[in-house]
């Protein structure tokens, strides 16, 4: 490559590495939370609601055997097996 290009090829790349990086963490982030509302809309009684970032409505959730499928479905939220590279 000429020198003179040096600088637009690198720019290019810069430019493509971060559009990629924003769609993948765009999608991925859609994926997640599609299967964490699958997970928790299986839950019989159970309504999911914004908590606010506050994560203490999840653990004063009154029925224990809810509050544990609540949990378990938060727990296994970020090791889906695609994406923690198991498969």
């Amino acid at each position: 490559m000429p020198s003179r290009d040096m600088a637009v090829a690198t720019g290019s790349l810069v430019l493509f590495r971060l559009l990629g990086s924003a769609t993948g963490v765009a999608i991925g982030g859609t994926i997640l939370n599609n299967q964490l509302a699958k997970r928790l809309a299986n839950i019989p009684g159970f309504t999911p609601v914004s908590l606010g970032g506050d994560i203490q409505g999840l653990v004063d959730i009154p029925d224990p055997v809810t509050r544990t499928q609540v949990l378990t479905a938060y727990a296994a939220y970020p090791s889906l097996p695609h994406f923690s590279g198991g498969g």
